[in-house]
């Protein structure tokens, strides 16, 4: 992933970078191929959702387009793909907190989106706009900061565990829930209502699941 392609996030709080797409297709393949592992269910042989030998045809009209976001990966992946990715280019790549997530995606708003809610339509895919498929990530417009898809398009996995309440103080620490082990999921999706796509809304599947409105984004650090 080339560095242009992370916006910086720093304030009293925070401190990283983070990317302005979610991972598309074309870069999780070529981890997937790189390695021979981790791949998408809609490529894993004998799984009921491969495109070619499965019975479950979940993912026939997804868009595979290289640019697309990658869909089909679960928790356990992203978090794969950002230990292959940090090794490659020698940096600490990973998924973001819930709170890196939240911070970035309002990019200093105070609104239920990162724009005026009559401009969603023009920032994010949602069921009603999107036509049955995720869109190449960076079509709509970006929030203030300059991150696209923040609100809309794929559903994007956090490092966190599931808390039932979203601790507004958070800072940089994933919350791990000793007694749940089910990930944070934020950001809404092609797949769900506009309201799915708000700032604030948010989700939880087990480490391990994988769905076709499922993607997810990396961070960095400097070292």
């Amino acid at each position: 992933m080339m560095t242009t392609n992370f916006v910086p996030i720093k304030s009293d709080k925070f401190d990283f970078y983070i990317s302005k797409y979610q991972v598309t297709m074309q870069e999780y393949l070529a981890f997937a191929k790189e390695t021979h592992s981790h791949y998408p269910e809609w490529i894993q042989e004998d799984h009921n959702c491969n495109l070619e030998t499965g019975s479950d045809d979940l993912y026939e009209e997804v868009n595979f387009e290289d640019d697309a976001p990658v869909v089909g990966v679960s928790w356990e992946d992203a978090q794969a793909y950002c230990v292959w990715l940090s090794q490659k280019e020698s940096k600490n790549y990973r998924l973001p907190t819930e709170a890196e997530w939240q911070y970035a995606c309002k990019a200093g708003t105070s609104s239920p989106y990162s724009c005026d809610e009559d401009e969603v339509a023009r920032h994010a895919w949602y069921f009603e706009n999107a036509l049955g498929e995720a869109h190449t990530v960076g079509s709509k417009k970006p929030n203030p900061w300059g991150l696209y898809d923040m609100n809309g398009n794929v559903w994007e996995w956090c490092q966190d565990t599931w808390s039932e309440s979203y601790d507004e103080t958070a800072t940089t620490e994933a919350f791990s829930n000793a007694n749940d082990d089910r990930r944070v999921l934020r950001g809404g999706s092609w797949f769900d209502s506009k309201e799915n796509a708000s700032s604030t809304a948010r989700h939880k599947y087990a480490l391990d699941f994988c769905y076709v409105d499922v993607g997810f984004r990396v961070l960095y650090e400097k070292a």
